[in-house]
């Protein structure tokens, strides 16, 4: 299997389609060096799932988003709880997955 989860120029910016990175510095790299380990182990977890199975979790794991960054808002704070971030690495994982992968966060996803 290869991956790739590296920074990329030509590739989609921080902000762009949607995607708002609101910080930079330690807690920002912290973020992405657990993502870089989280999300190729997620992709191998879903290697053999059928498509409905995949799509059910992704369902489950968006509504788990939006609740998170509602209350986040709500709190003012930038803390992701620890089942936020496992929504985060499993969703960016069944993105990485499609063909052509995903660019997110300034690094391009992608597992073949």
């Amino acid at each position: 299997m290869e991956s790739a989860a590296v920074a990329d120029p030509d590739r989609a910016a921080p902000g762009e389609h949607g995607v708002i990175v609101a910080a930079t510095g330690p807690p920002v790299i912290m973020l992405l060096a657990a993502l870089d380990v989280a999300v190729p182990a997620w992709a191998m977890s879903m290697y053999g799932k059928r498509p409905d199975e995949l799509a059910a979790q992704a369902a489950r794991d968006a509504e788990h988003l939006a609740a998170e960054v509602i209350l986040l808002r709500a709190a003012s704070s930038s803390a992701v709880t620890p089942a936020g971030f496992t929504a985060l690495a499993r969703s960016i994982a069944l993105l990485a997955l499609a063909p052509g992968g995903t660019d997110l966060f300034g690094r391009h996803w992608e597992f073949r």
